[in-house]
């Protein structure tokens, strides 16, 4: 077939078509030529049809109506979609030309949805001036009964309405001819999406402004558009906006026409928590408060989603998002708003990397406006924003602007773990130390030297734990416990001898630091297996070291034999 007319010369009349195929013959070469997958001989062959002026006659029944439930070529055409097949269904719809007769395949499909699906203007008008109805929605059919599997696109087009469909497809003329036909602009599909949350979502910055300034602008509905429809998780086109940076003029757009810049989904978000979230928005936050302004909509700056965060909260979860939350304070953003964890923004500021200049940014804010910051709060785990400021070590800064504010020193967490206890734990923190103890001085605050956490060890443990010199002589001259016994029984001596051959100089700095603060070392302090420190140096060593021993012989050791340590 595709040799015979492959060349556009060859002309056939309609007449004379009829005298060397029969209509049946005709409808299954064009059943046939829809399916081929290669598209230009499909192609070639029902154009051949359509030069020859061929129009498709309906069956009709014993009373001369036409049969509308039977299943055409163009229905065919769509079932397998390739991109290719648009040009075929648009030459198809010149044989199928009656729109008085809207054929319906047996899954609901007419021959008007397919129009809408491939932007057949000319047709879809046709239909519309004989007084088909715009929102004719193709019914919701069982996956099963469709004939071609998985790979049948009509599936795609089940409970959708003609303005969907069209929408999708991004047939503009289609749409708006729809729509002042009376489309129903808030008709919603699976999931309660409208078209407004399409075109939000998944259309680009150019296309997704053309199409939404559509739906606002088409005076001839009677229906107004639900700006603020939400779908089944209760986001409204706004929503999905928002979480795209780049569509400024859409939002524009949405909030002129009235789209509500509170609104909240199922898990309590608003269109600020989504702006907060996002990277690089900052001229896009900015924009938002203004139209919001200009229309005189207040943005409610402090509601908690379901974690109980505000905007603010996730503001500070990128520590680069200066200006916006230098907008949110100046908004009446509430500093001291805790979440479902207890966290309040400065625990999220303390747990920054590189926030520096945020820190100052936030605290001088908050003084303008008048608004105290509470420093001390304690999340669900117990620690304050001073606990995590001092995990991270390079933190200096922040350290001082918390104590210097009123940060407790001593605060412990639900491990009975303090500040204290988190510098004494980190490697090279001499200087955060002397920070931390100079500040605690100028502010006349009494530092804990010994509070235990919950396994019973002091910040002196933890100190020599990593054989920190430095700073194990800062706590004993502030009088730290020599003695203190953990929950197995072990003191700071033990952890020394635990390292013999790495801790000559601390032991001896160790002895004469109690010396000088007249506090007497308990060298045959034993643990809950019965170990002294001797036997930790005899059973650690591998050098042989005797300075250690010397140092434990002449503190008044007691000479046993070393212990089995399993």
């Amino acid at each position: 077939m595709y040799l015979l007319v492959r060349e556009e010369s060859f002309q056939v009349k309609y007449s004379d078509l009829l005298d060397i195929f029969d209509i049946n013959t005709i409808q299954r070469i064009l059943f046939e030529a829809t399916q081929s997958s290669i598209y230009f001989i499909g192609e070639s062959i029902i154009k051949f049809f359509v030069r020859c002026s061929y129009k498709h006659q309906p069956e009709v029944d014993e009373k001369g109506r036409p049969l509308f439930n039977q299943t055409t070529p163009l229905h065919h055409a769509a079932e397998l979609w390739y991109n290719w097949k648009y040009n075929v269904i648009h030459e198809l719809f010149k044989i199928y030309d009656r729109v008085d007769v809207n054929y319906t395949d047996p899954y609901g499909v007419k021959l008007f949805h397919i129009a809408c699906l491939c932007g057949c203007y000319n047709i879809v008008k046709k239909f519309l001036e004989l007084g088909q109805d715009p929102d004719d929605i193709v019914p919701k059919q069982d996956d099963s009964k469709f004939l071609f599997g998985s790979t049948n696109y009509l599936k795609s087009l089940k409970g959708k309405s003609p303005l969907l469909i069209a929408l999708e497809q991004k047939h503009k003329h289609v749409v708006e001819l729809l729509l002042r036909k009376g489309a129903d602009p808030n008709y919603a599909c699976e999931k309660d999406l409208t078209p407004l949350h399409i075109v939000c979502d998944v259309f680009g910055h150019d296309e997704g402004y053309i199409f939404a300034k559509i739906f606002f602008e088409v005076h001839e509905t009677q229906r107004s558009v639900q700006v603020d429809a939400q779908d089944y998780l209760k986001r409204s086109p706004l929503h999905y906006l928002v979480s795209h940076g780049s569509k400024k003029s859409t939002m524009q757009l949405m909030v002129r026409n009235g789209a509500n810049p509170n609104v909240m989904e199922k898990d309590g978000s608003t269109p600020l928590h989504i702006l907060c979230m996002r990277d690089a928005i900052d001229e896009l936050v900015e924009t938002f408060f203004k139209i919001c302004d200009e229309e005189n909509r207040k943005i409610l700056v402090n509601v908690q989603d379901h974690l109980g965060r505000t905007p603010l909260h996730y503001s500070l979860v990128d520590g680069c998002k200066k200006t916006i939350v230098k907008t949110l304070l100046r908004r009446g953003a509430d500093p001291n708003l805790a979440g479902a964890d207890a966290m309040t923004p400065v625990h999220i500021l303390c747990m920054r990397d590189a926030i520096d200049e945020l820190v100052e940014t936030f605290f001088k804010i908050c003084d303008e406006e008048n608004r105290k910051i509470l420093v001390n709060v304690q999340d669900n785990w117990g620690r304050t924003p001073l606990h995590y400021s001092l995990m991270d070590g390079c933190k200096k800064k922040i350290v001082k602007t918390l104590l210097r504010r009123g940060a407790d020193p001593n605060l412990s967490d639900a491990d009975a773990v303090t500040p204290l206890h988190i510098i004494c734990m980190r490697d090279d923190i001499k200087d955060l130390a002397e920070t931390f103890f100079k500040i605690c001085d100028e502010q006349n605050r009494q530092v804990r030297i010994d509070p235990k956490d919950d396994i019973q060890r002091t910040p002196l443990h933890y100190v020599l734990y990593n054989s920190d010199k430095e700073m194990a002589e800062i706590l004993l001259k502030r009088d730290a416990d020599p003695n203190s016994a953990d929950e197995d029984g072990l003191t700071p001596l033990h952890w020394i001898c635990k390292r013999p051959d790495d801790n000559d100089d601390l032991a001896e700095m160790f002895f004469e630091a109690c010396v000088k603060k007249k506090r007497r070392v308990r060298v045959n302090a034993q643990t809950s297996w019965g170990a002294t420190p001797l036997h930790f140096a005899l059973r650690f060593s591998e050098t042989g070291t005797k300075k250690i021993l010397k140092l434990l012989f002449k503190n008044g050791v007691v000479r046993t034999l070393p212990m089995r340590m399993d």
